[in-house]
């Protein structure tokens, strides 16, 4: 190369990798090691708003899954309805009467209420309406307040953020996003969601600009298998990210022609996203609207298709919690963001999220958390998902308003469709290790709070006129006017659910144990005298875990202050191994709550088969939850419950019914259980109202040489801290057929027994239910429970209680397991362990 050309031509650029930075000269960059891309907002020339913004306190805006199909003239009246996850009905003005529609575009419609709301719809709910004509339902997502801004020539896209400024009164002011966009109403206005209810009608001043967010233009312009490297952006200056999330998908399982992205960057195959480190590089996620589904700050969404390969790396990713848009209310409480947020999510094989640090996660709406997570996808691939790692994270600070589940780490490849993933468990080789987990949380009054059971004392009710009620704590809160909490456990003697059980924002701190909550829209109510014996606030934070695969590992992991530290209940696992990790007060050690079973699935396939005990049955027809194919993806040794089978002249035949395993897999849509009994009668040739429910289970689980600190009790602590514990949503067959359990250390420091209602089960190691064999063997316990080894309804066959083996206290004393009844609190027999010795001898 000539010193002319050398001096004259741009410098290479390898296309494959990126450099992004925050830049202070304005500019926007290409992206190379010498001119970085900029990693800053910017807001675009102000425009001017040439027309009043319009707004109507009882106006709701509707924005539906797909297009409703009402007409723009004379469209008529509709019917919201909307439940919440314990399946109340919604409360509110908005739901179960006929309200007006005025037509806005395909996917939005508004409606107007009768009387003045107090709130937006409870983020918990899940809302739906008819489409027009009878075309089936709509799942919807409901906005109030809204307001209009009309006629500004060209408008904005939907969901694009905007800063709207100097408008009178301010409450039309500040950062937003334009909910409907483009040519709402045949305009080239907008709406958009307010953070406060306005005080009056507007005037003409006002400006309106779109944010652009130039770390995700720079992100968009990646190709395929390239490499993004971040550069410096403290907690103070950190990227600002529009993140990922599936927006307005309000059906919680939909086909992948529905999917509509965010304004956000969904990541490539084999892109790197590699910051300068944990502490040097921040992106924060900012403007996250959807109340239905998470948005992460990183992530690629599970359809159309999943990833190949992909890492995320050395940064923190903030999903800033305490900073999304927020919804007001009438009553004088602090507004909440009604959004579910995480920082790393990801679909496909051969992904990696590594050193990443993540931070102010956490659900304020439907959808549960997932901080760092990795699945399979959607898209079934014809190998299956694996070899998906998250190691050397540390995840922290969630969300101090969080009100349900949150899961930390979950390295999981199963794919295909939910009913896929939670029946054939067909992940592979995903490990979570090396993660540091602290669950407490931080509020104005400490900076270290808990968030494990905190037991309540009293509950004022009814509310007072302003619904208003006091709670009182057995021990300090650590909350401020402006928190969340969640209640759970309010008892009432009438069947049903009270009312104090959900969420609901702390209007006045009382005292160090005492605060006053406020519950919105109760009018004409009648509120049941609450039961509170078992009452408590807590917030419900898992640690890693790596289930529903095979081949998974959890190992060397530190877990702080978490109600479930290692905790599943969804959907099957082949086999897991948990190794070398530590619990630091920990509520459970290890949880096994599989209680769920799948959808009720048709059986009204081809003619079922009987030879001597074994059916044959069909799977190729009728209707299937959730539009999933009709293949039933069992494998042998799976538990399946049969329902209205029929025989030749009988209506669901007991013989035929039950719970069964699967004996035998003759295709994708035909499989084989054997009776217990020999029938009296044939199968019927048609089965038009035949189901089945596949039941989750963990076929083969070895927990080893962890230590369980457990959580300390005080004499308010009810039920007590357990080590291993484990549910299963049928009790007929083993859900846990082939379990290790060696050389574990599971602790307790105070030995206090619990105090409340009498109850008085001590700490155990081990309390199972559906446990058939299994070793458990040379574990250390330090624990006050007399029997703390204790297996709940065993089953058959034979043998159906695990070998215990030289189990024993830290005073070396032999611990001997408890065959006990099913919720018992002593055992109707001790196993002998000698007598399992020589068998093993002799066997041996």
């Amino acid at each position: 190369m000539s010193l002319m050309d050398a001096l004259l031509l741009d410098e290479y650029r390898d296309p494959k990798q990126l450099w992004v930075n925050q830049r202070a000269d304005g500019s926007k960059g290409s992206a190379t090691i010498n001119d970085p891309a900029d990693g800053g907002v910017k807001a675009d020339t102000p425009r001017q708003i040439l027309n009043p913004i319009s707004y109507d306190n009882r106006q709701l805006l509707i924005r539906t899954e797909r297009p409703h199909g009402y007409s723009r003239v004379n469209p008529g009246t509709v019917v919201i309805t909307a439940t919440d996850t314990k399946n109340r009905s919604g409360r509110g003005p908005w739901f179960g009467v006929p309200l007006q529609i005025t037509w806005v575009s395909e996917f939005a419609f508004t409606c107007h209420v009768t009387s003045d709301p107090e709130a937006p719809p409870d983020p918990m709910y899940t809302t739906s309406c008819p489409a027009a004509g009878g075309a089936g339902t709509l799942s919807v997502v409901a906005f109030w307040p809204v307001a209009f801004v009309p006629d500004l020539g060209s408008g904005f896209a939907d969901y694009e953020a905007l800063r709207i400024q100097n408008v009178v009164p301010q409450e039309y002011n500040g950062d937003v996003v334009a909910v409907v966009g483009v040519n709402a109403s045949g305009t080239g206005g907008f709406y958009y969601r307010l953070s406060q209810v306005p005080s009056g009608a507007t005037g003409l001043q006002g400006t309106v600009s779109k944010l652009t967010f130039r770390f995700d233009n720079a992100l968009r312009s990646a190709p395929p298998s390239s490499l993004i490297r971040l550069g410096l952006a403290p907690p103070s200056n950190p990227f600002m990210t529009r993140g990922i999330c599936s927006a307005f998908v309000t059906n919680v399982d939909p086909p992948a022609d529905q999917w509509i992205y965010y304004p956000g960057v969904p990541m490539l195959d084999g892109q790197r996203i590699v910051g300068s480190g944990m502490d040097a590089t921040t992106v924060q996620l900012g403007f996250a609207l959807d109340p239905n589904n998470q948005t992460s700050v990183f992530g690629r969404l599970s359809s159309p298709t999943a990833m190949n390969a992909g890492e995320v790396s050395d940064l923190t990713a903030d999903g800033a919690m305490q900073s999304q848009l927020t919804v007001p209310n009438t009553k004088g409480a602090v507004g909440i963001a009604p959004v579910t947020a995480g920082a790393v999510s990801l679909y496909g094989s051969n992904l990696r999220i590594r050193r990443v640090r993540a931070i102010h996660f956490g659900p304020q709406a439907y959808h549960e958390s997932f901080a760092l997570y990795i699945s399979g996808g959607d898209v079934y691939p014809v190998h299956g998902q694996a070899n998906n790692v998250i190691e050397d994270c540390v995840v922290e600070r969630p969300g101090a308003n969080n009100f349900h589940e949150t899961t930390t780490v979950w390295p999981n490849s199963a794919s295909g469709s939910t009913i896929r993933q939670q029946i054939s468990a067909n992940g592979v080789a995903c490990v979570a290790r090396r993660n540091y987990v602290d669950c407490k949380i931080q509020t104005p009054i400490s900076n270290q709070v808990s968030t494990q059971p905190l037991w309540i004392s009293n509950i004022t009710s009814p509310p007072d006129a302003n619904g208003r009620f006091t709670v009182d704590t057995r021990l300090p809160h650590n909350r401020d006017v402006g928190n969340l909490v969640a209640i759970a456990g309010v008892g009432q003697a009438s069947p049903g659910i009270h009312p104090y059980n959900g969420w609901f924002p702390i209007v006045v701190r009382n005292s160090a144990t005492s605060f006053t909550c406020q519950i919105f829209d109760i009018g004409g109510m009648t509120i049941p005298t609450p039961v509170f014996e078992q009452a408590r606030v807590e917030v419900d934070i898992h640690g890693p875990i790596a289930y529903s695969g095979s081949g998974s590992v959890v190992e060397g992991n530190w877990v702080y202050d978490s109600m479930n530290s290692g905790y599943t209940d969804t959907g099957s696992t082949r086999d897991i191994t948990f190794r070398y990790n530590y619990f630091s007060d920990a509520y459970t050690g290890f949880n096994q709550n599989l209680t769920d079973s799948t959808k009720d699935r048709s059986l009204s396939g081809g003619v079922p088969l009987l030879t001597g005990r074994l059916v044959e049955v069909d799977t190729s027809a009728g209707f299937q939850p959730g539009g999933a194919d009709s293949n039933h993806y069992l494998a042998e040794g799976d538990i399946v419950e049969i329902l209205f089978f029929d025989s030749v002249g009988r209506n669901s035949d007991p013989d035929y019914n039950g719970v069964f395993f699967v004996e035998a897999v003759v295709s994708p849509t035909r499989f084989k259980y054997r009776l217990n009994v020999d029938p009296k009668f044939g199968p019927a040739v048609a089965q038009p109202n035949a189901v089945y429910r596949a039941y989750a289970l963990t076929k083969r689980q070895v927990i080893e040489s962890n230590c369980v600190d457990l959580l300390p009790n005080t004499p308010l602590t009810w039920p007590n801290p357990q080590g291993c514990i484990s549910v299963q949503g049928q009790t007929v067959l083993p859900a846990f057929p082939a379990w290790v359990l060696r050389d574990n250390v599971f602790r307790h420091t105070d030995g206090i027994p619990t105090e409340l209602a009498g109850l008085a089960h001590l700490c155990p190691a081990i309390r199972m239910t559906g446990l058939n064999g299994g070793i458990i063997q040379t574990n250390l316990i330090d624990l006050e429970a007399p029997y703390p080894l204790q297996y709940l309804r065993t089953i058959p066959p034979p043998p159906s209680n695990p070998a215990d083996m030289s189990n024993t206290s830290m005073s070396g004393a032999l611990l001997r397991g408890g065959d006990f009844p099913s919720g018992g609190n002593a055992p109707d027999q001790l196993l002998d362990e000698l007598a399992r010795r020589i068998e093993d001898s002799l066997f041996f």
